[in-house]
């Protein structure tokens, strides 16, 4: 992580705050959140990953491209967006009474 992201960081949650005490802050490494675009990655290769993965994905051999491609090319990023979601939306969501609601996030009902 880059060192001044990690002081910037520092500074809007410090290690000794209270946080029952405190309102919920959320810190994001993307600077266009209300954009849809290739920011995320941009900002992962600068450093800025706020989540050991979003760290991890440059540093690794296996990520490393995809995350280069995605940075350097938005087309390429929504190409493949593009064609996630596709499949995503086209996979056999379970409906209705086939389908599980969690009340619950941490358990299944």
């Amino acid at each position: 992580m880059h060192a001044g992201f990690v002081n910037a960081l520092k500074l809007r949650c410090p290690a000794d705050q209270d946080a029952s005490a405190s309102k919920v802050k959320f810190v994001t490494n993307d600077l266009t959140p209300v954009l849809f675009d290739n920011e995320y990655f941009v900002n992962t290769m600068r450093g800025r990953g706020v989540l050991k993965i979003d760290a991890a994905m440059p540093l690794d051999s296996r990520t490393r491209p995809f995350v280069e491609k995605f940075a350097s090319d938005h087309n390429a990023f929504y190409r493949a967006f593009s064609s996630a979601f596709v499949k995503l939306s086209s996979s056999n969501v379970l409906t209705g009474k086939q389908g599980v609601i969690r009340r619950s996030c941490n358990r299944l009902n």
